[in-house]
């Protein structure tokens, strides 16, 4: 069989984490191999690289891979290993279509019934909200037979790795496109079709390959745009491919959404590629009756079930087949992600992957494997989760994380900031008051309850709005609940249907289905009399109320103190009314105010927005950028919100620090030796030590800062791909792939062996390293077990005072060790990074945000995380 060598360029380094490649590379060596894949350092060129080993390329890559496959000997692989812009080599293997059974065709059609509703039995009907025309589908495959009869004219091919006309002649390709975007069969009915054909008549190919068609997808989709990867390694013995995690990483950094099938092998998904791609959304099978499908993969990497055994689609020759296995549930993701781009834009893969998982029925598939997420796939599409948004009350504010848990800051004195755990889909806060609506459509009130607000009723709703004393949501038949002080009548709703309502001081406003307003409560100044006219958007303020008319020009009525009733021109999509001032978000996404401008009100900053919320005195608005901004009174804090975005967190003896996602570094906790301090410039990797830390920067020089009592925070110079802190000594990993270490070195911890690296840990009074075989070495002290590891194969190492850390390939984490504080007592789960400081241990959870998890000792709040915002 032919045997090939891909070789890859990183474009952009953040592509590269700092613990996915040896700086200097192993070969994995099979019999007979002879086409690689080599992983170039970011920034080198790839042409050069390949010139100075001698080397032809087969193919050069573009954006997804920046690299060349090239058919390499002996003496030409050593020289790669060699060259000091390489980072990996790795062989090309044998790729196939995820497996396939024919079952009775008879009960062919039941996924699209199954995919519309939550328990069995099947309703017998397919109910859809929109057919995703405008968006794209690419399926990574074996091409189309583009004049199918049920695609409509909707298919071509665009791209054959083989050089031909991209023709399906395996028919794996058809059958997922029926699926997705069928006239009869698929979920997505106008969605376009494109073929990218990658596998061979006989459904196998090369990884290569593979990487061809995305690069190729990544280079030239058409957004919105969704896609599919339902191939399988061959031999699940060398499954794993770190090449094929950065073109599909790639992918998703074009902005297409990617479904990955989990493989049909009886397996753990976590053992092979594409299924264990962090980042893309993996897909297990399910049958009609609601059991894991018997072939299915599983375990902790598996984000949804979906319908795939006894599936009926599209079949070359213009005919049908019926087929089983992962491939086809995944094509039911790519096509209500189809839906929902067409819905509600452009969305990125996590928050898809998040609105998937949270609108997932939960809890009903049978014979469930053990770590493997109990979701089945729904397609009805409820209001968009927005994954950030924000709301302004008066003196403090509220948002909506990416994971839909609600956090608060500003005044707390009612308890108003201080939210119930939960699951929650839109949060609305009021005076000294909040309610949130939970992902199951019951609200959940808290704060002040003098006159009820926090007692809100049964029931399930879509939209709440609380007031400064009262409350109102629109329930499911599209009726007003409202509950709180009625004094003025702001309580009692007039009967009919509403798309919108807007609680303000002490009167209400709605607009109906038919697009006029309705007002009820206070009308002392005019703000309970609306002009006649139909419009998109209504807010009660204090004393006057604001509105957009469907022209985009926003009115006000009611008083007209400080000319906070006098709007700018414009068009506009959003307006809020607060007290005395108001602020609208124009259509070119900047934010205009009017009113009073006390305490800065009306000076929004110059930023773009997607969202505002206009509270008493302050306002709070999301950027295009997805951080927060809030002006005007700020007594409280209300107006200083939660802003890091964190892609990596390390932890020290009684601080923490993380980098940001514009590689700026904040720490926290204890500032003794100023290690809290952190330089200025952009960063690769950090970790925190005992009293100081230290980091890589983006150039590959080292920088330390804090306690330099030992000579710790004085880095060597040279260019160096990992970093680690210790308690009173520092190592870091050179470009070589040797170790240099500096500091304190009573117990040895400062004095490395030989061997080559791929990753550095520095404990208190030890160190720890990961081999380029993916096993521990440790040094130093071992008076508790801490530099002993067990064995195994892992990704990464942390070593802490008296205690070290693993996380396995598996992404669960081991540690070794003191366990005085529990900082070894790992909780359950899958994690994608530990940390460990002197007593306790931080890991980060797998999900669509960053949630990070710490245990041990918490004398300083070391063990308590930062709010993280996406």
């Amino acid at each position: 069989m032919d045997a090939r060598i891909l070789v890859v360029v990183m474009l952009i380094g953040g592509l590269l984490t700092p613990n996915t490649w040896a700086a200097n590379p192993r070969i994995a060596d099979p019999a007979g191999a002879e086409q690689y894949i080599v992983a170039i350092k970011a920034g080198r060129d790839a042409r050069g690289v390949a010139r100075a080993a001698g080397v032809t390329p087969n193919h050069v890559f573009g954006r997804a891979l920046n690299g060349f496959v090239a058919t390499l000997n002996a003496s030409q692989r050593t020289a790669l290993a060699q060259h000091p812009d390489v980072a990996m080599v790795e062989p090309d293997q044998p790729i196939q279509a995820t497996a396939n059974q024919i079952i009775d065709p008879t009960s062919g059609l039941w996924g699209l019934d199954r995919i519309d509703q939550r328990p069995l039995p099947l309703s017998g009907n397919y109910t859809y909200t929109n057919s995703a025309s405008g968006v794209t589908a690419y399926l990574i495959d074996s091409g189309l037979q583009a004049n199918h009869p049920d695609f409509g004219g909707r298919a071509q091919n665009m791209y054959d790795a083989f050089g031909e006309s991209g023709n399906d002649c395996n028919g794996h390709g058809t059958h997922l496109a029926g699926i997705i975007g069928g006239t009869t069969h698929g979920v997505a009915k106008q969605v376009n079709l494109r073929g990218v054909r990658v596998l061979q008549c006989d459904g196998q190919g090369f990884l290569s390959d593979t990487i061809r068609g995305l690069d190729w997808v990544t280079t030239n989709a058409v957004k919105p745009a969704v896609a599919t990867l339902a191939v399988a390694p061959k031999d699940v013995t060398s499954a794993n491919s770190g090449t094929l995690q950065l073109a599909v990483e790639g992918l998703i950094n074009a902005g297409v959404f990617v479904a990955v099938a989990a493989g049909n092998n009886n397996a753990d998904a976590c053992t092979s590629a594409p299924s264990n791609i962090s980042g893309a959304f993996t897909v297990a099978a399910s049958t009609r009756t609601d059991q894991r499908y018997t072939s299915s993969n599983y375990g902790a990497c598996v984000d949804i079930y979906a319908p795939g055994a006894g599936i009926t689609s599209a079949w070359i020759g213009s005919t049908t087949n019926t087929l089983s296995g992962t491939s086809q549930a995944t094509a039911f993701v790519a096509g209500v992600a189809a839906l929902y781009k067409a819905s509600y834009g452009d969305q990125t893969q996590a928050e898809i992957n998040s609105w998937l998982i949270s609108n997932a029925t939960q809890a009903l598939i049978q014979n469930n494997p053990s770590a493997t997420p109990n979701r089945l796939l729904y397609s009805l599409e409820t209001t968009a989760i927005d994954p950030r948004s924000v709301s302004a009350g008066i003196e403090y504010a509220c948002g909506i994380r990416s994971d839909q848990t609600i956090t608060c800051w500003g005044r707390n004195d009612y308890g108003q900031s201080t939210p119930p755990s939960g699951s929650f889909s839109q949060l609305s806060t009021g005076g000294i008051h909040t309610c949130a609506i939970r992902t199951n459509g019951t609200i959940a009130c808290w704060g002040n309850n003098v006159n009820g607000q926090a007692t809100p009723p049964s029931g399930t709703f879509t939209h709440v709005s609380s007031g400064r004393t009262n409350n109102c949501a629109l329930g499911t038949s599209q009726t007003l609940a409202c509950w709180g002080l009625n004094l003025s009548g702001q309580s009692s709703p007039p009967s009919g249907t509403f798309s919108q309502v807007s609680a303000g001081s002490e009167h209400v406003c709605g607009i109906r289905t038919s697009g006029t307003i309705a007002c009820w409560g206070l009308n002392s100044s005019g703000q309970s009399s609306p002009p006649s006219g139909t419009f998109s958007q209504v807010s009660a303020g204090n004393n006057h109320t604001c509105a957009i008319d469907l022209a985009g020009l926003v009115v006000c009525w009611g008083s007209n103190s400080s000319g906070k009733a006098t709007p700018p021109s414009g068009t506009f999509s959003q307006v809020g009314a607060g007290d005395e001032f108001s602020c609208g978000l124009l259509t070119n996404q900047t934010v205009a105010c009017w009113g009073s401008s006390s305490s800065g009100k009306t000076t929004p900053p110059s930023s773009t927005f997607t969202q505002i919320d206009v509270g008493g005195t302050f306002t709070c608005g999301l950027r295009t950028d997805y951080t927060l901004a809030c002006w005007g009174h700020n007594s409280y804090g209300q107006a200083n919100p939660p802003s890091i975005s964190i892609t990596q967190v390390n932890a020290g003896d009684t601080h923490t620090c993380g980098l940001r996602t514009d590689q700026t570094i904040d720490c926290w906790g204890s500032n003794g030796n100023d290690k809290i301090t952190a330089p200025s410039g952009t960063f690769t990797q950090i970790d925190a030590g005992g009293e100081h830390t230290c980091a890589v920067r983006t150039s590959q020089a080292l920088a330390c800062w804090g306690n330099n009592t030992f000579g710790q925070r004085t880095p060597p110079s040279g260019n160096f791909s990992r970093v680690s802190a210790g308690g009173s000594h520092s190592c870091g990993v050179r470009d070589t792939g040797l170790i240099a270490c500096w500091g304190l070195n009573t117990s040895g911890q400062a004095t490395p062996p030989s061997n080559s690296f791929t990753q550095i840990a520095a404990g208190n009074n030890h160190s720890c390293g990961l081999l380029t075989t993916g096993s521990i070495l440790c040094w130093g002290n071992n008076a508790n077990g801490q530099a002993t590891p067990p064995s195994g194969s892992f990704t990464q190492v942390s070593a802490g005072s008296n205690h070290s850390c693993g996380l396995t390939t598996s992404q669960t984490i081991v540690c070794w060790g003191n366990n005085s504080f529990g900082q070894t007592t790992v909780p359950g789960g899958s994690f994608t990074h530990v940390s460990t400081g002197d007593s306790y241990t931080c890991g980060v959870r797998p999900s669509s945000t960053i949630t990070v998890e710490c245990w041990g000792k918490n004398d300083a709040a070391q063990a308590m995380p930062r709010t993280l915002w996406y």
